[in-house]
């Protein structure tokens, strides 16, 4: 993580060891540890790198190169080949150990933050963004651990994942707190969650958005997917007087409510919670709704599109209220936050239609953006969009038809295709076309009645193709990417941005 704080508090190696809770059985070197890596080709002279199991391989594997860099000490739960070597300290669990070090080596940054996590399979980055203009719009600086990237002290520093590593975590939040902020938001995934890379946070609040099918490629069935999300509110709140922010619209919610710990506080667009949403008016343009709990109420005006930014901007209300925010300020921060990148984000193409770019990549999101945009569309609705390879691969016809019994023209093209066949991708996302009832094209419909689908493998030519057809009225969608900037081919990632793909097209 290139420009991320890198020095940690002055630890030498055997007080480094001593947190690990584990005798070296080896003269330990009299130096002072420099940083933490756990890939062998990031360690620098005086780390100490971490060998940690892999879904692939173990880090094991890289021991000597690691040493060769310059690694003080190689920590690992796992044996080096040929036994017993110098150098290495074996634990009960390495990421366990990561992250007890990463918090000692680092000050324990989170003790000094409001760090509020949030959870959920969609919303997590557009609730961290009205996090943060509340939070900010009432006088506190606040940092931002986030999928679209890090935002720490002013500087933007660009990550892949939406939870990081243990010591890369623990590197942001203390920038946040070294710079002087108060609060730090985190969105926290499902993998961080199962893989434990957020122990050693002390988490004030957390936010429960909802639970989807997704990444079942990884948990395998939505209760193990869900138990990962639950872990955040069962195990990594800071204490009882902790906030739990859930959203009880979702069955899954509905049960985290009985399960979280610390305080509960449910919110529900449906009047069944503790803060709830009435007299909502939704435009392309916006909303305008009244929030109500308790004996409390305020007005919210947004540019956001959608009952799904309604739902998020609730969620992130209700959290902010909670933690003990002024109305007033939560008022200015929602109103304040002109769009969130990648989310519903228009993009200016051409005149007469509009033009949006979503990150939705799962059922239930594409299922939210789509029928956020259905009501205010003149002509009609173009969706494009794909799926991701190397991914769970049940979802695609669920995608595929969730698309194409909603939007008049589908253009189904490739995603992040990865080590798949691009078109072997799209063969399975077509029988969810066919079942919508949707009747596939092979050239640019006009503007006939009936649903029709068509398909361009090549994503750049999809988009042009969208841009060509559309007309004064029309709404057109790119989804599945949103604020992303690469295109993942076999091992390559280049260069692409959907919302500079429209832009081009629109020149």
């Amino acid at each position: 993580m290139q420009g991320l704080l890198q020095r940690g508090v002055r630890v030498r190696v055997a007080e480094f060891v001593k947190v690990l809770g584990v005798d070296a059985d080896f003269p330990l070197p009299d130096a002072e540890v420099r940083g933490i890596a756990v890939d062998s080709r990031e360690v620098r002279d005086g780390d100490v790198f971490f060998a940690l199991p892999g879904t692939r391989e173990h880090g094991i594997r890289y021991l000597n190169d690691a040493l060769t860099r310059g690694a003080l000490l190689c920590v690992t739960d796992e044996a080096p080949p040929g036994g017993k070597a110098e150098r290495v300290i074996l634990v009960p669990d390495a990421m366990d150990a990561l992250c007890r070090a990463s918090s000692h080596f680092y000050g324990n940054p989170s003790s000094s933050l409001t760090v509020v996590g949030v959870t959920g399979t969609n919303g997590k980055t557009t609730i961290s963004y009205l996090l943060e203009s509340i939070f900010e719009s009432a006088g506190f600086r606040t940092g931002v651990v986030g999928t679209v990237n890090y935002r720490v002290g002013g500087k933007l520093i660009r990550e892949g994942l939406t939870t990081p590593f243990p010591h890369q975590l623990q590197g942001a939040l203390a920038e946040m707190r070294d710079c002087g902020a108060r609060y730090s938001v985190v969105e926290v995934s499902s993998h961080g969650l199962a893989q434990g890379r957020v122990r050693g946070i002390e988490f004030s609040a957390a936010v429960f958005t909802n639970l989807s099918r997704d990444h079942l490629d990884y948990h395998g069935d939505m209760e193990s997917y869900y138990s990962a999300k639950k872990r955040l509110f069962v195990e990594h709140l800071r204490g009882g007087d902790a906030l739990s922010v859930v959203n009880v619209d979702c069955p899954y919610g509905k049960r985290l409510a009985g399960e979280a710990g610390g305080r509960v506080v449910t919110c529900s667009l449906k009047g069944e919670g503790d803060f709830t949403a009435e007299s909502a008016l939704l435009t392309i343009g916006g909303i305008d709704a009244n929030l109500r709990w308790g004996g409390g109420s305020l007005r919210v005006r947004s540019s956001l599109v959608g009952r799904h930014n309604l739902e998020n901007i609730l969620l992130a209300s209700a959290c902010a209220l909670s933690l003990g925010i002024p109305p007033d300020r939560v008022e200015e921060g929602i109103e304040a936050l002109k769009s969130v990148p990648g989310r519903l984000e228009r993009v200016k193409v051409k005149q007469g239609a509009e033009f949006f770019v979503d990150y939705a990549h799962t059922p239930d999101g594409l299922r939210n953006v789509v029928e956020a945009l259905i009501p205010f569309r003149t002509g009609r609705l173009i969706v494009v969009f794909g799926c991701g390879g190397d991914r769970d691969r049940g979802k695609r016809p669920i995608m595929g038809e969730v698309v194409a019994s909603r939007a008049d023209v589908t253009v189904v093209t490739s995603d992040n295709p990865r080590s798949e066949d691009p078109r072997a991708i799209i063969d399975e996302i077509l029988p969810g076309c066919e079942r919508a009832g949707a009747v596939r094209v092979s050239s640019l419909p006009g503007n006939g009645p009936g649903r029709v689908y068509l398909v361009e493998p090549d994503r750049r030519k999809a988009i042009g193709l969208a841009v060509d057809m559309a007309r004064p009225g029309d709404i057109v969608l790119v989804a599945g990417k949103g604020h992303e900037t690469y295109q993942i081919i076999g091992q390559e990632r280049i260069e692409f941005d959907d919302r500079a793909v429209l832009r081009e097209y629109g020149a």
